[in-house]
């Protein structure tokens, strides 16, 4: 008869408890030296019925021999099973001949361009891209796949193993343009991994493949941009006069347009915080030229906040070691037009915002707003002539103007009052600042409440947050 002894009753005689002895001696025989246990064996009874009776050759051999009558599924099945058999030459080839098929089944072809990744087959998914989307056909093809299904895998694993992935993406930017379509969900893989590589570059290239592919970006999508793009945000300065502007030699963003038009709500939605910066319904709430510093680590906060333990210092997102950093300025400008402050004031602050637009070297991109509601209305039409003005004066670096309609979830009873007021915009672009200037200045759409239009934003913001690769054409 076993006698079992309380663990507290054992521990007070100094003797073990038969438990936790027998637990312990259960630990002790497990021999670690066999190694780890065999793999498991995977059924495939796709591949067994496809080569059922095929004879002359190994598995692989057969496999590769038979492929040819298989149908998507049994396809995605002997990709597998040759990348297990460690024949991923012949897995290649069963793939790049298996194309036409693969291409009519969007979820077969991302497993198997996934499956030739996790076998590092580089070539030979850029082999299997490059003849679904790169070469010309004779004919036009039935079926169009969608390109995010196999560059997708392909730039997670070149940015897993640390390579630069920009070629691929640019190569999968142009298959995009010629068979766009690819939904969002199959571009955030790719961010993420964009972002856990801290590559800034990178993620912003694919924000242009998923521009060329017609995607609009998920709330997914913009919670890995904005948690990449925007790792800190701090005030730094309110100024009121080109004086006391902040001195540094980081790129700007401004944000300029009439009184309560959303400037400081879209402020707030592209840097996903809930009141970096103040908004009111009262007019005129912003009077002062506020700044607020994006990635800026030099900051003495953020040189506390990295030196600091806890978790701040182990999240990859808030790590100063980013390549490029991906630091700029976002500027929230008083607004124009009526506001509950003095007309002398209102005068003082266009004449500021004229002379920064003209003489600012710092300042890279302007966004005016424009409230989707009502369309130009005249003090817009002031801020155009301030413009035509501040870019013929400019000497200094080439300043990017683009227009933005906001609020565009206010008005959906006239579902026409966003392209009204697109119209409306143009027309007035093209009479103040002439057809050629006009024709070229991009009109966004957005909603700081739906966040309608942040993907957008953030790909022209890459102008600001990425000056060098701007500079280059990227």
């Amino acid at each position: 008869m076993e006698l079992h002894v309380p663990s507290k009753v054992a521990a007070s005689l100094g003797l073990r408890s038969s438990k936790r002895a027998a637990r312990r001696e259960k630990r002790r025989t497990i021999d670690f030296a066999r190694g780890t246990c065999p793999p498991p064996v995977v059924k495939t009874p796709r591949v067994d019925r496809l080569i059922e009776g095929a004879v002359g050759g190994s598995r692989a051999e057969l496999i590769a021999a038979c492929v040819g009558r298989a149908d998507n599924e049994t396809l995605v099945e002997a990709v597998n099973e040759l990348v297990r058999l460690d024949r991923s030459d012949l897995a290649a080839r069963v793939s790049v001949d298996g194309r036409e098929v693969l291409a009519a089944e969007g979820p077969a072809l991302k497993a198997v361009a996934g499956a030739l990744c996790r076998a590092g087959e580089l070539e030979a998914v850029l082999a299997l891209a490059s003849a679904l989307f790169e070469e010309e056909e004779e004919e036009e093809a039935s079926v169009t796949p969608h390109p995010a299904r196999v560059f997708g895998p392909l730039a997670c694993l070149l940015l897993r193993s640390g390579r630069d992935p920009r070629a691929t993406i640019e190569r999968w930017r142009r298959a995009e343009t010629r068979c766009p379509g690819s939904p969002a969900a199959d571009f955030n893989p790719t961010l993420v991994e964009a972002r856990k590589a801290r590559s800034l570059a990178s993620l912003f290239a694919v924000l242009d493949v998923m521009e060329a592919a017609g995607a609009r970006g998920d709330d997914r999508t913009f919670e890995i941009v904005a948690q990449a793009a925007v790792r800190s945000l701090d005030f730094v300065a309110g100024a009121v006069s080109l004086q006391t502007l902040p001195a540094h030699d980081l790129k700007e963003a401004v944000f300029i347009g009439r009184s309560n038009v959303g400037k400081s709500s879209l402020v707030n939605m592209l840097a996903n915080r809930k009141s970096a910066a103040f908004v009111s319904k009262k007019p005129g709430k912003t009077q002062q030229f506020n700044y607020f510093a994006v990635n800026d680590f030099s900051l003495p906060n953020n040189r506390r906040r990295q030196s600091s333990g806890g978790k701040k210092k182990k999240n990859a997102s808030s790590s100063p070691s980013w390549d490029p950093p991906g630091s700029f300025y976002l500027v929230d400008v008083p607004g124009l037009g009526y506001a509950e402050v003095p007309k002398a004031a209102r005068r003082e602050w266009a004449d500021l915002l004229e002379a920064y637009l003209a003489t600012r070297d710092q300042a890279a991109l302007a966004f005016h707003l424009v409230d989707s509601r009502c369309g130009p209305m005249p003090v817009d039409r002031d801020i155009f002539a301030m413009v035509k003005r501040s870019l013929a004066r400019r000497e200094g670096p080439p300043l990017r103007y683009v227009l933005v309609l906001t609020k565009a979830d206010k008005r959906e009873a006239k579902k026409n009052a966003v392209p009204d007021a697109h119209d409306a915009l143009r027309a007035d672009l093209a009479e103040h600042l002439g057809d050629d200037l006009a024709r070229d200045i991009p009109i966004l759409v957005t909603s700081a409440t739906t966040r309608r239009g942040r993907d957008a934003m953030w790909r022209h913001l890459k102008h600001a947050a990425l000056p060098s690769l701007s500079e280059r054409g990227s």
